[in-house]
């Protein structure tokens, strides 16, 4: 594989979704690219969420269903494809001393069709959640998660860490995952980039990264970002 991977195949190999050939192909990249190694540990950690719930779905076991769901169940099914719905009355049962019994419906065809629904409506959710995050990268890279800024704040190098504190405390960090501005910056910080914001460094407009390494904060000021030439100027560790 002479090319590099993007973003949509490093997604897919990690939620597990490439076909074995695909995957093959990845990992042999992998091995060689340190670069791709450096945004599959990027995409893994952004897509954790994702996978933790395509675990769950996968190792849920089928559960009885109540005769209550399993019933309006029917009912919206039977609505939807013009059959009768199943009469469960006679299942419902009935209070004893010993107290109710567990309600679980019968195995039957419309139980599995009923199942099946419920487990596809769970796996669409997390489809959207990943086709969510393809949306996002391909807005990213399209340019329209820039960090922008009305004013950009004027920051002085003797004063930054106190400057860059006062910036975290009054404006809304974003890290603007896969964005030029993101991907200027990891090429001259260290550690999880976790928040871009344009100011302004003896009259150049540069962008502050902070980054966390090893449990601790960083601000640093990045320019030349433009330019194609990024440099990273003035970096201070930020008090917790």
């Amino acid at each position: 594989m002479a090319t590099h991977l993007d973003l949509d195949a490093l997604a897919d190999l990690v939620v597990g979704e490439l076909s074995s050939e695909g995957r093959a192909a990845a990992e042999t990249h992998l091995v060689g690219c340190a670069a791709c190694r450096e945004h599959l540990a990027q995409v893994t950690a952004d897509l954790g969420p994702v996978r933790a719930e395509l675990g769950l779905l996968r190792e849920v076991p089928a559960a009885p269903m109540p005769v209550t769901v399993a019933a309006r169940l029917d009912r919206v099914l039977a609505a939807e494809t013009g059959a009768a719905a199943p009469d469960r009355s006679s299942r419902e049962p009935s209070s004893s001393a010993s107290g109710p019994a567990p309600l679980k419906a019968p195995v039957t065809a419309s139980y599995v069709r009923q199942t099946r629904a419920v487990r596809l409506m769970l796996v669409a959710a997390v489809a959207a959640a990943v086709v969510g995050f393809g949306g996002y990268v391909v807005s990213a890279t399209a340019g329209l998660n820039e960090p922008a800024a009305v004013s950009p704040a004027q920051v002085e190098p003797a004063a930054l860490a106190e400057q860059a504190k006062t910036l975290a405390e009054s404006r809304e960090l974003d890290p603007h995952l896969f964005s030029s501005a993101w991907r200027c910056a990891r090429k001259v910080t260290a550690g999880r980039i976790t928040g871009i914001t344009p100011v302004y460094v003896d009259g150049v407009q540069s962008y502050l990264v902070y980054t966390r390494t090893s449990g601790r904060s960083y601000a640093t000021v990045v320019s030349g970002c433009d330019e194609g030439e990024p440099t990273a100027g003035h970096r201070v560790a930020l008090t917790e």
